[in-house]
């Protein structure tokens, strides 16, 4: 069996699992799979790969998984484009929610500004549904040193007024990209 499960980081489902893998190989350590099936579909990524359903089952209590990836944790660097600024949130799922929302627009590069989130808890990677693994996301303590480090970037900037943060986003990208159009 894996390591100890609460030191372990997972994608869990087929989504998050090939997303880990196209975007952050490196960080994959060994997929685990229900059925020789189920197998078949990462035998071209040369990870190790354990049929164990017992084991997925008892690591995510859904029913319907039937693909896991464990992984370790990687750096990750905001690049150019967009950057979403999100000011004093903590909640891992509205984040994740905040994730696949901004990707959805093709916005990939967030900073968190003043969180304390763990951006590799378990919460936060599966709200996210995958999006995780294609985004770049960093926790700076306050603005300033985030414009510090990227002065020229174009900015969308939300603050946590305690309500739910990831509506406000999505009006507002959807906005952003209606006007585009």
């Amino acid at each position: 069996m894996a390591s100890s499960l609460t030191n372990s980081l997972f994608a869990v489902g087929e989504f998050s699992v090939k997303s880990l893998l196209a975007h952050h190989f490196s960080s994959a350590k060994k997929v685990y799979v229900t059925s020789k099936q189920e197998a078949k579909k990462y035998q071209d990524y040369h990870l190790p790969v354990t049929i164990d359903p017992h084991y997925i089952a008892h690591l995510v209590k859904k029913g319907d998984i039937y693909a896991i990836a464990e992984f370790t944790p990687y750096l990750m660097r905001l690049t150019k484009g967009v950057h979403l600024l999100i000011h004093d949130l903590n909640d891992a799922g509205e984040i994740g929610t905040i994730i696949r929302t901004a990707l959805c627009f093709d916005i990939k590069n967030i900073a968190l500004i003043n969180s304390s989130v763990n951006l590799f808890s378990r919460q936060l990677i599966r709200a996210s549904a995958g999006a995780f693994f294609m985004a770049n996301i960093v926790i700076y303590p306050n603005k300033a040193s985030y414009l510090k480090a990227y002065p020229n970037s174009e900015i969308i900037e939300f603050k946590n007024k305690n309500a739910p943060l990831s509506l406000e986003v999505g009006a507002k990208l959807y906005e952003r990209y209606a006007a585009s159009m």
